[in-house]
């Protein structure tokens, strides 16, 4: 009894099979362990009425206003914006270079006038420092301009041991799938 065609054509063609899959994985790999290590870090504000203010009425008509998602999700857009990133660069004294390879995001946890203020950076102790003095920056200047509000730092960054990118094993493993995907595609070619 013969084996199935299959079988007689990868006999033949194994070669082609590890030849791509070597190929793919080698080229992921190279491409992986150049990368530099991007590492995440975030520090979180709370925004919420101003103490000074003392009636009840009015503590209330501010979480209305911050209940209405508009107020918080314009307040998370502030810690992007070119003036905070002008007064951080300022501060910690960074080169344009420096603040160009940082990747700044805020987003509001969902239900809640919390915003979370992320820096992505190649260095972790940067990304770290970026994000607390986003935050801290954010919070003076929504201060000065909504002063019915008060941004509070609830955690600060701290700098992360792991980076968040490249990501190795995911990387490999889609390589050596999709080397494998090809190789076996090109074999029966």
């Amino acid at each position: 009894m013969n084996p199935p065609k299959f079988v007689q054509v990868l006999a033949r063609t194994w070669w082609v099979v590890a030849l791509v899959l070597a190929a793919v994985v080698g080229s992921t790999s190279y491409f992986t362990f150049t990368q530099a290590p991007i590492y995440r870090a975030t520090a979180t504000v709370l925004v919420g009425p101003e103490k000074k203010i003392e009636q009840a009425k009015d503590v209330v008509g501010v979480l209305r206003a911050l209940n209405s998602r508009k107020v918080i999700a314009t307040f998370a857009k502030v810690p992007t914006s070119r003036k905070v990133r002008e007064k951080v660069s300022e501060k910690l004294a960074l080169t344009a270079k420096q603040m160009r390879a940082a990747r700044i995001r805020a987003r509001v946890t969902p239900d809640t006038n919390i915003i979370k203020v992320t820096v992505e950076h190649s260095d972790p102790r940067m990304a770290a420092d970026m994000a607390n003095a986003v935050a801290k920056e954010s919070k003076y200047y929504l201060e000065y301009l909504y002063t019915i509000f008060d941004v509070n730092l609830v955690d600060a960054a701290t700098p992360p041991s792991r980076p968040v990118r490249p990501l190795v094993s995911r990387n490999l493993s889609a390589a050596a799938l999709f080397g494998l995907l090809f190789g076996l595609g090109a074999a029966f070619l």
